[in-house]
């Protein structure tokens, strides 16, 4: 029903706000670890877990969430973990960004 024929995939569409959000998150996140607020780690962690989620990033929601949890109070760790999910998001971001061709037969558009 989203669909609108000859259009590129609606969820294709939605990827590009939604990754163009991450990159922010992250810096909100990476502030909140060095400021040892574990509250917000926790918070924005759970955000970041659902987003990669409704964009099928599987393995990027599983370690948002493991921040979100186990580690939350743990500012060393988190900190790691914070630069493997940047780097996990940054490898699965440029796929995410290429819309299909559309029917009509015009050039993909990438971001």
């Amino acid at each position: 029903m989203l669909q609108s024929p000859g259009e590129p995939d609606f969820r294709h569409r939605a990827h590009r706000p939604v990754c163009a959000d991450i990159p922010e998150r992250f810096a909100d996140l990476e502030r909140a670890v060095h400021a040892g607020d574990a509250h917000a780690v926790d918070l924005i962690a759970h955000t970041l877990k659902s987003s990669a989620a409704n964009l099928g990033l599987m393995r990027l929601s599983h370690g948002c969430a493991a921040t979100s949890t186990a580690h939350a109070r743990d500012p060393p760790r988190n900190a790691q973990a914070v630069g493997d999910l940047r780097r996990e998001f940054d490898r699965v971001k440029p796929p995410l960004l290429v819309q299909r061709q559309p029917a009509d037969g015009r050039a993909a558009e990438v971001a």
